[in-house]
């Protein structure tokens, strides 16, 4: 005998179900990897073990791209490891995945920015062979704004570095931008000192008639008391801390200070799993109440052979039962997989910056 109509639709119904609930496994137990694997990097960042760090650093971001700070983890680790070139490219990466930041992440970015210019300008100083460190440091300061800073790095950089060091052409690309940012800044603001700056980046670039041409425009827009130009910084105002030392050795103590813990990310409250696997399992409990209801809907209730004069009539109970038990279920999952503003919160990486602003410190909370 045939399969009745209403019978062919519950059993379509029901495999959809099993298939949706297939497909949001692996959904669910991406985040959760890219967590533990979050977890097990910190851990290993703190053992000093860089390297192996990174590595988990990247497989969690591959995992979840969403988890856009891994970038700042891998940066950071990085940084003590010496790598100043693959330091700014993932903190860079990170700026431009997450152009909408929120003020207090905006904080902590300028916080990583911050302590990447300290240690590679200390590094230059415990090793001045390594003049790329000066570029590099250079280049954390334009990040953050602070242009004439910046500019000092870069051109003692080109004073320093060897004329074939392959790091110059990348020098040029920073002359360049710096230049567009303060037209900009200029055409926003129209304060005569950025002329002076805009002056002396075309002069770094070699373009002499241009510079000539900011300084009398300068000349004709500076105020009469104006002796000399103010420094430049673009941004929040960075806050005071102590004068840079010019030599390692007067910096020594706080370097050899054994690397900060991290405090282990959270996972989920339990009583989110509890609650959402509790309304998991009853929503699929009357899910398959109304399947059944579906598959017994016109049938008859006398046995065979007889003229059926009374079958089962669900009169739309059963369809009810299901699509309830299938809202109840889909509640229950998303209450475990979806992060929400509940007890466990979304990934947060804090940096702390030490009385000396050297020592780098990662937290994480999940």
């Amino acid at each position: 005998m045939a399969p009745s109509k209403s019978t062919s639709s519950a059993l379509t119904v029901a495999l959809f179900c099993l298939c949706a609930i297939g497909l949001a496994g692996p959904a669910v137990a991406g985040p959760r990897r890219s967590s533990r694997l979050i977890k097990q990097g910190i851990a290993l960042h703190n053992s000093a073990s860089y390297e192996q760090a990174i590595r988990l650093y990247q497989d969690a971001y591959q995992d979840d791209p969403r988890l856009t700070k891994a970038l700042l983890l891998i940066g950071a680790s990085y940084l003590n490891l010496g790598r100043a070139e693959e330091v700014l490219e993932f903190y860079e990466r990170y700026e431009q995945k997450e152009r909408r930041l929120r003020p207090a992440d905006q904080e902590r970015l300028r916080g990583y920015y911050d302590e990447a210019a300290i240690k590679l300008q200390l590094d230059y100083d415990a090793d001045p062979r390594r003049v790329e460190l000066l570029l590099f440091a250079g280049r954390a300061h334009h990040d953050l704004g602070r242009l004439e800073e910046a500019l000092i790095r870069y051109e003692r950089f080109a004073r320093e570095a060897p004329p074939g060091d392959r790091h110059r052409e990348r020098l040029r690309g920073y002359y360049e931008q710096a230049l567009g940012d303060l037209r900009h800044k200029f055409a926003e603001s129209r304060r005569p000192e950025l002329l002076l700056l805009l002056g002396r980046v075309c002069t770094d670039l070699g373009r002499e008639e241009e510079a000539a041409n900011y300084a009398e425009h300068y000349r004709q827009l500076r105020p009469p008391t104006a002796s000399h130009a103010a420094p430049v910084a673009f941004g929040p105002p960075a806050p005071p801390r102590p004068a840079l030392p010019t030599r390692l050795h007067e910096f020594a103590p706080s370097l050899q200070s054994p690397p900060p813990q991290v405090r282990p990310p959270r996972s989920r409250p339990v009583w989110r799993v509890a609650t959402g696997a509790a309304f998991s399992a009853v929503g699929l409990g009357v899910a398959g109440l109304g399947i059944s209801a579906l598959a017994v809907d016109g049938s008859c209730i006398q046995p065979p052979g007889q003229t059926c004069q009374l079958d089962y009539a669900t009169q739309g109970i059963g369809a009810g039962l299901l699509v309830g038990g299938l809202l109840v279920t889909i509640g229950g999952a998303a209450l475990i997989a979806i992060p929400g503003p509940w007890p466990a919160k979304s990934p947060r990486l804090g940096l702390g910056i030490g009385p000396t602003g050297a020592g780098l410190s990662l937290a994480g909370v999940f």
